[in-house]
């Protein structure tokens, strides 16, 4: 708890230095929302229609499997009652086995499950470390230029208030949208 009042104080002291000094003194601190800049470029929508496109594909998947695992359960109930020998019901043994192989199955649908999403998360984990790695790089640039020696994002960091001068959003995206459009030209190359 106490470091968390120590941050705070910090983060505070950095702010009111960065928004009470004029742009040419050191420690001027900048803001910018990650989450503006992704939807402003409509990056939001893209990843958006990204995860869904491949959260589809892992259902089709994940009933293509489930239909494998209800085939495979025929076959071994298919295979007790024939060896059974008999019209009357099954004997509670054989019924325990196959209940057991049901659960079986059932876990390794579960199995499945779990891993299709963690496979989406760590998709969307990447998606995002990618877009800010890029975004980084981009508000420091925009920041230099501007006099600012700092960047917090509005985002991720304890910004209880701060100057509408210091916020450094609408460059920043107006500069990373040059640099995927310059991306993109170069692509269709």
């Amino acid at each position: 708890m106490a470091h968390r009042w120590i941050f705070v104080v910090v983060a505070l002291q950095i702010c009111s230095l960065g928004c009470s000094s004029s742009s040419t003194t050191q420690g001027n601190v900048a803001v910018v929302d990650l989450d503006e800049v992704a939807k402003q470029l409509g990056l939001s929508e893209q990843w958006s229609a990204d995860l869904a496109n491949r959260q589809s594909k892992v259902n089709e998947q994940l009933v293509g499997f489930q239909q494998q695992l209800n085939q495979q359960l025929k076959v071994r109930h298919a295979e007790v009652v024939a060896a059974h020998h008999s019209e009357d019901a099954l004997p509670q043994e054989q019924q325990a086995q196959l209940a057991t192989y049901q659960q079986e199955l059932n876990g390794k649908l579960q199995q499945a499950k779990v891993e299709a999403e963690q496979h989406i998360t760590a998709a969307r984990t990447q998606i995002i470390h990618n877009f800010r790695k890029q975004a980084k790089q981009i508000s420091m640039e925009v920041a230099l230029q501007n006099g600012y020696d700092i960047v917090l994002t509005k985002n991720d960091s304890v910004v209880l208030n701060y100057s509408p001068n210091s916020d450094i959003t609408a460059k920043v995206i107006q500069q990373l949208q040059s640099q995927l459009a310059s991306q993109k030209s170069v692509a269709r190359e």
